[in-house]
């Protein structure tokens, strides 16, 4: 896919991995439309790339709320015309257990870290199909939808990029029969402000709160948002479906997938020995 002119969306592009994606989408040459609950973020972004020579706009909307991410989607249209490339983006982290996860956090991850990912989809994709072209969209999940981190206390976060790996995984396979490609980017630590995305909740999820953590995530091994954006604008080239940015990860992926391995290996004689077919044909 040569992307050199064609139009790009990102959403959560006030800041962290979506500015980076934001601006490795105009260097290599896409003109852009910009989505963040943060309309002085965005506003930062737009002005860092036109600085740059890009073309930018920007609709300030809550991903999580269906209504306003097709207003933005419409107003973007507008400006940019078909959209081919969309890094699905938008997230928000929290770092709590299990039992002291409120649902009002619970319900807020869920609403923007899935349904936010679904509302984008809903908005984007029937354009992307009805224009015929090629295009691509990009979802962030994480490492943390790879396997379990509950040394992290991230569980719920945790839960919801599994189910947004799940929605790109189908995602790709309902896109076959059209020159829409999905990628599903699972980056570990990078630098960013997720630990402020409290300061912008909802008042329906709470409202604003601010973490105790809420400094930028940095660590000896903590990528930029702008090298996550080069990763990421490979992968469109060369149509990678999943993204990895920390392959210093495969060991826990093998531990993970073995332990799954192990449970397989374990329930077919235990079936057997109760009288249960293992070989039953799978539901059509």
């Amino acid at each position: 896919m040569n992307v050199h002119g064609k139009n790009a969306i990102v959403t959560g592009a006030g800041s962290g991995i979506g500015r980076g994606l934001a601006g490795a989408c105009a260097a290599a040459g896409m003109n852009l439309g910009l989505i963040d609950i943060d309309a002085a973020a965005l506003e930062d972004t737009q002005a860092e790339l036109r600085r740059e020579g890009a073309t930018v706009h920007f609709a300030a909307a809550d991903c999580s709320e269906p209504a306003a991410v097709y207003r933005a989607a419409e107003a973007l249209g507008g400006h940019l015309g078909p959209i081919h490339v969309v890094c699905n983006n938008a997230g928000v982290g929290l770092r709590s257990s299990i039992l002291e996860t409120s649902h009002e956090n619970f319900d807020w991850l869920m609403a923007v870290n899935v349904g936010g990912v679904f509302n984008t989809i809903k908005a984007f994709i029937p354009g992307m199909i009805a224009h015929g072209e090629p295009a691509h969209m990009v979802i962030t999940c994480s490492l943390a939808g790879l396997y379990e981190m509950p040394e992290r206390e991230n569980a719920v976060y945790s839960a919801t990029k599994m189910a947004v790996l799940g929605l790109a995984r189908n995602l790709a396979a309902e896109l076959r029969p059209y020159p829409i490609g999905v990628s599903a980017l699972c980056p570990g630590l990078v630098v960013s402000n997720a630990r402020r995305s409290g300061e912008n909740r909802p008042s329906r999820f709470g409202g604003s709160f601010t973490r105790a953590d809420s400094g930028e995530a940095r660590a000896t091994n903590a990528m930029t948002p702008a090298e996550i954006g080069r990763i990421v604008m490979l992968a469109i080239e060369k149509e990678r479906f999943l993204i990895i940015s920390h392959p210093m990860a495969r060991g826990a992926i093998v531990e993970r997938n073995q332990a799954l391995l192990d449970e397989f290996d374990w329930w077919e004689p235990a079936l057997r020995e109760l009288g249960i077919s293992t070989t039953l044909t799978p539901v059509p």
